[in-house]
């Protein structure tokens, strides 16, 4: 590997066609990938169908795959309310229990990192820093990395807010998500990423997709048309070499959530993205 891009994770939703944890896991070794990443959603149905934690990590382990990325707990700083983002009913705020279930993943199956966004219905709560401190601190009993991802139109839109929470929380596992969709499509600006310590990006979250947005609504976009890296019209090499020259050393994450890759079911959408990011000098 490089100096950049330290592992290859195939995303929860890049294969959100799978019909279960086992093509989820064979879909990624097939297609040459380090390790996976799974939704709390996704390990509760798998647990649903009658799948124990240990068999999951045994099909991992058979296939030398690695489930290091979980996701994602929504409203870090709500407090654990009741409720959701009225806009988009399908997102609801992290319970303590979910919380808990979260943290059950990252002992069952070593998971290295995760990620937590803000809300979209509210400004930034005043405590924000504050709340985050917190669940960073009740992660590092599980030895687990807390990401949090910038999303426009989220009460943390951009890496600069991002940066001051992380750097206000200060805690040594509290960091950041750097998804090249939400930059592209929000602020789009190398200065505010520079804004990021090298050591706090914790994770690159990759994908393409066109700059003029092919739907009004920003989460159905978001959920439906991202393209795979080389398909689409962001300008992922200089987003390469920014972070290069910031000294980022990350894993990264392919999340390209797409209809079109849908169609090509797991094994297929794994193997589109498997090889994607190899005509991009990133080292």
């Amino acid at each position: 590997m490089n100096a950049l891009v330290t592992d290859r994770i195939l995303a929860n939703l890049s294969i959100r066609t799978a019909e279960s944890f086992r093509e989820r896991v064979e879909a990624a070794a097939a297609a040459g990938f380090d390790a996976i990443g799974l939704g709390l959603a996704q390990y509760r149905e798998h647990k649903a169908e009658g799948m124990a934690p240990r068999e999951m990590v045994a099909i991992l382990d058979d296939n030398g795959i690695a489930l290091t990325e979980i996701e994602v707990l929504v409203g870090f700083a709500v407090g654990g309310r009741a409720g959701g983002s009225e806009r988009y009913p399908f997102l609801k705020y992290a319970t303590p229990e979910d919380e808990l279930e979260f943290f059950e993943m990252a002992t069952t199956f070593g998971v290295r990192h995760m990620q937590t966004i803000g809300t979209f219905d509210s400004p930034l709560e005043p405590d924000a820093a504050e709340r985050f401190a917190g669940l960073c601190d009740r992660a590092a009993e599980h030895g687990l990395l807390v990401a949090l991802e910038f999303v426009p139109e989220s009460s943390v839109p951009d890496a600069s807010v991002a940066a001051r929470i992380i750097r206000d929380a200060d805690r040594p596992n509290g960091g950041v998500c750097l998804d090249a969709w939400h930059h592209f499509r929000g602020a789009n600006d190398e200065a505010l990423l520079r804004e990021l310590p090298a050591d706090k990006v914790f994770l690159l979250q990759l994908c393409d997709g066109t700059m003029v947005p092919e739907d009004d609504d920003f989460l159905n976009d978001t959920l439906h048309n991202r393209r795979v890296p080389g398909q689409g019209e962001f300008d992922l090499p200089a987003l390469f070499r920014v972070v290069g020259e910031m000294g980022v050393s990350a894993p990264a994450s392919l999340e390209v959530i797409s209809d079109e890759l849908d169609a090509l079911g797991a094994f297929g959408a794994a193997k589109a993205l498997g090889g994607c990011l190899e005509h991009y000098r990133i080292d």
